[in-house]
């Protein structure tokens, strides 16, 4: 946002300039020390109230997210060859599942009209161990959408890969207000475009220039189940930091229902919780030409799933109450570094048109 106000104050700049010449203040034309100094009060002026606006317009969830670094590491072949969980980059994941709150202030970003059922209405609605309470009003075209108290907190379940793709668009594209096009969720990380049914999903592959995305596999992985600390530290079986598992330490096979994200305090190394239990999480692995990825275990099923040896798969446009989903960033440069750089440059182009 903030280098898109710089930008838009540099295209705008020279129109202005003109336009102090042609109206009331053109007599300042044969000063030049006021011009210079009108120049320079418009750029700082334009620069300040651009930043702003793009304060004004900041997202309206937070996503909270832990870096993973020891980039470069190496990967499990406990399992298979060449293995899970060698990342070659920095990134941040989602420190919790996306929660049944997050999902409906998308909702009502973007789905007064639901074109593309973002919202399942039997699956959503429901208050037992299998729903995440969230309910529609109104009709197509002003729909709006509530979450039951009880849920706020608890993952989002019911979502198709489609679904997660496009809730990772736009937290891409800044999570903008409107109706369910490009700009908003069609196109950003992923070019989905239309997409719902399984083939033309499973032919969606992130970009290049991504800033939020489903999890990859391998991220999902190392987050929940490398050790850190080197790029040759090991994996444990749980992502709990442990080579064994109890129902005190994740919500697997005893509670029924899902739980507040990080109701149980045993975290991955890195810092994330309820990779194990709670719900399934897809991630972007394409399996057999015609799946998508899952991981992690739920609340209704053993302590097998929540191990690193577990994999498993489904449809992308399959949506029931046990699977959910959570998301990944790249790192963004300092803002102030990107401010910096902005007003340098900024400050270059008014020197230049002297």
């Amino acid at each position: 946002m903030v280098v898109f106000g710089l930008l838009i104050a540099v295209e705008m700049y020279p129109r202005f300039f003109v336009l102090s010449r042609l109206g009331p203040n053109r007599r300042l034309g044969g000063h030049k020390d006021k011009e210079e100094k009108m120049q320079k009060l418009f750029a700082v002026t334009a620069v300040l109230a651009l930043l702003c606006l793009g304060s004004l317009a900041q997202a309206n969830i937070t996503i909270d997210t832990v870096p993973v670094g020891d980039v470069g590491n190496a990967a499990d072949t406990r399992y298979a060859t060449p293995g899970y969980g060698s990342v070659g980059y920095a990134y941040n994941i989602g420190k919790y599942e996306v929660t049944a709150g997050q999902y409906t202030d998308f909702l009502n970003a973007v789905a007064a009209t639901d074109t593309y059922e973002l919202y399942n209405n039997w699956e959503m609605s429901r208050t037992d161990g299998y729903g995440c309470g969230i309910t529609r009003g109104g009709v197509s075209g002003s729909y709006t959408y509530s979450v039951a108290t009880d849920f706020i907190n608890r993952p989002v379940t019911a979502v198709s890969w489609g679904d997660c793709a496009r809730f990772a668009n736009w937290l891409h594209n800044g999570q903008p207000t409107g109706a369910q096009g490009l700009a908003t969720m069609e196109d950003g990380a992923y070019y989905v475009n239309g997409a719902t049914t399984d083939a033309a999903l499973n032919a969606v592959t992130h970009k290049a220039d991504w800033t939020w995305a489903i999890t990859s596999e391998d991220e999902w992985y190392k987050a929940a189940y490398y050790k850190g600390g080197s790029t040759s530290a090991g994996y444990w079986l749980y992502p709990t930091q442990s080579d064994s598992i109890t129902t005190g330490k994740a919500n697997y096979n005893s509670v029924g229902r899902t739980t507040g994200i990080g109701s149980y305090a045993y975290p991955s190394p890195y810092g994330t919780f309820d990779q194990g239990g709670n719900v399934y999480e897809w991630n972007e692995a394409l399996l057999y030409g015609a799946f998508r990825g899952v991981r992690g275990g739920s609340f209704d099923y053993g302590y097998v799933d929540l191990q690193a040896s577990y994999r498993t798969e489904s449809d992308p446009t399959y949506e029931v109450g046990m699977v959910g989903f959570r998301v990944s960033a790249v790192p963004e440069p300092s803002s102030l570094l990107v401010l910096g750089s902005g007003i340098l440059a900024l400050a270059g182009l008014i020197r230049r048109r002297r």
